[in-house]
């Protein structure tokens, strides 16, 4: 007994189907594999950005103590020069 010709016919049909089905598989696989890859890389990337700049602002915040620290002291320079300049001139 032999396949009928329709029966045949959707038999090749299905297999035309099932090897379009593994081929976009194989290549929406390969497409996520390559996003999760720059993800990762993204991931990675913003990790050393962030600690660049907790960096920056332990820099930013240890100049900022010493200008402080250097605008009080022209203060207390600058206040005392009056009475330095009276005591001197006396």
């Amino acid at each position: 007994m032999s396949t009928p010709p329709a029966a045949q016919d959707m038999t090749t049909e299905l297999a035309k189907v099932n090897g379009a089905i593994e081929r976009l598989s194989v290549e929406v696989n390969g497409k996520l594999d390559r996003i999760f890859d720059r993800l990762e890389r993204s991931d990675k990337d913003v990790a050393q950005t962030n600690e660049r700049v907790t960096a920056l602002e332990q820099r930013v915040s240890a100049l900022e103590k010493r200008v402080y620290a250097a605008s009080g002291a022209a203060a207390l320079v600058g206040m005392a020069v009056p009475y330095i300049l009276q005591a001197v001139g006396q």
